[in-house]
């Protein structure tokens, strides 16, 4: 071991402050010396989100990952290192510096802003995210609600999630929002296979159990880890993204009754401004990713995704 030891997350961060790859801070690298993937795990893309350092402090300690790598390569990163140093301070609130870094320019390499953090991280980063060829990203979200796995545009690779305890899928998400999430970057072929997860509350002992659950079982999918028996899944409930809600202003809420994956038919009336003005459904679906905007920053981005009907699907 590198002289981790198992602590609170606070600790765990901390740790990862003082690692380092290729002079990247919060990058942690091992290497089997074998051939095979190049996988990535990264946390705290939200620096609130804490799941994914769960998720380190078990591979590190409990696994002995360092040890007991069978092959490939494992890149551990802590993404938004100055969001997740003011969470650790005491900001709850604290998903990001500048700009959220699940929104990131297409061109990040072109984009006219070096003095936001979010973009010169991800600058930074980029090098070392470039080479993976399976990555996660780990994510929580604020108030309970269904974990999920998320795909790039409407792609899950059953080898890589098969046995992985959450089965609601959800796609298409990344073409949809506003930007790129962090994923969209990870790897360099559409042959590379990345997804993300959110794991439940940001800081649920389940949501730390279903992150550390996903990056083993995607390690033992890879046989980079000794497999261990559990009863994969294999049928989904897909949600997949068509649309997306911005409130205009602040005066804007959701309509009552107005519940992540409830089912609501074209018409319904989804939020209002209290007044005559309102956003309805436009089409048979279900919202998801519910959230009221809590500063200025927060109205430029989405309040909530809208997505067709769930649908079955087999992996």
């Amino acid at each position: 071991m590198s002289n981790f030891k198992k602590h609170s997350d606070r600790e765990i961060f901390s740790f990862f402050l003082e690692q380092s790859n290729k002079n990247v801070q919060g990058v942690f690298h091992i290497s089997s010396s074998k051939p095979g993937p190049i996988v990535g795990i990264t946390a705290c893309t939200h620096g609130n989100e804490p799941a994914g350092l769960a998720a380190f402090s078990y591979l590190l300690h409990e696994v002995d990952v360092e040890k007991n790598l069978l092959r490939g390569e494992l890149y551990l990163i802590v993404n938004n290192i100055r969001a997740a140093e003011k969470y650790f301070e005491g900001d709850s609130l604290s998903r990001f510096i500048d700009i959220n870094m699940n929104r990131l320019p297409i061109d990040i390499q072109e984009a006219h802003t070096s003095e936001n953090y979010e973009i010169a991280r991800a600058r930074e980063l980029l090098p070392i995210w470039k080479k993976f060829t399976h990555g996660l990203d780990i994510h929580s979200t604020r108030s309970e609600m269904k974990p999920m796995i998320i795909g790039r545009e409407n792609t899950f690779h059953s080898g890589l999630i098969e046995g992985i305890p959450i089965d609601t899928l959800i796609s298409n998400i990344d073409k949809i929002q506003i930007n790129k999430p962090a994923f969209f970057f990870y790897g360099q072929k559409p042959s590379d296979q990345v997804f993300a997860i959110e794991a439940g509350s940001h800081e649920s002992p389940t949501s730390f159990e279903r992150a550390t659950a996903a990056s083993t079982i995607m390690l033992e999918n890879l046989d980079m880890l000794k497999k261990t028996h559990r009863t994969p899944k294999k049928e989904y409930t897909e949600y997949k993204v068509r649309d997306s809600i911005l409130f205009p202003n602040f005066s804007y809420n959701f309509a009552p009754g107005i519940e992540d994956f409830k089912k609501i038919s074209k018409g319904t009336v989804i939020a209002t401004d209290g007044g005559d003005n309102s956003i309805s459904m436009p089409f048979d679906g279900c919202v998801i990713l519910k959230t009221t905007p809590k500063n200025r920053k927060e109205l430029t981005e989405e309040v909530a995704f809208l997505t067709t009907c769930p649908k079955k699907r087999i992996l």
